[in-house]
């Protein structure tokens, strides 16, 4: 089931509303929630912002992208095994990226890939859409 990626908007003060909120979610493109989150330290090193991508690929509306999943993983369709996939796509793609890509936070039951930079994310998002739409 084919789906148009929704636009890249991100709020123009997006630093402000991060400054004095301490993030920032979108559900503009569910079902990825972005959520974008100020002061982070990653091994010592401050990251200003970091964009976080997280969704749960259960249900219905995954079950096409799941056969995808398993069958080019060989695992169970379960958040690791969609981070795992992600992760190979991203590499082939967008290898500039992967440096600044991390998994640690995915769960069994969501997925949650978190990067330091607008432009990952962005190209993250646009792989993902893909990866569940295609």
């Amino acid at each position: 089931m084919r789906r148009v990626l929704p636009d890249w908007v991100i709020p123009d003060d997006l630093e402000a509303i991060v400054t004095k909120q301490e993030e920032w979610i979108s559900d503009r493109w569910a079902p990825i929630r972005l959520v974008v989150m100020g002061a982070t330290i990653y091994h010592g090193r401050p990251i200003p912002l970091s964009w976080q991508i997280e969704f749960s690929p259960y249900g219905p509306e995954f079950d096409d992208a799941n056969r995808r999943v398993a069958k080019s993983t060989g695992n169970k369709p379960d958040s690791y095994a969609w981070s795992e996939l992600v992760l190979k796509t991203l590499q082939e793609r967008a290898p500039e990226f992967v440096g600044q890509t991390h998994l640690e936070d995915t769960e069994l039951a969501t997925c949650v890939i978190w990067v330091e930079s607008e432009a990952a994310c962005k190209v993250l998002m646009e792989l993902v859409w893909e990866l569940i739409y295609r």
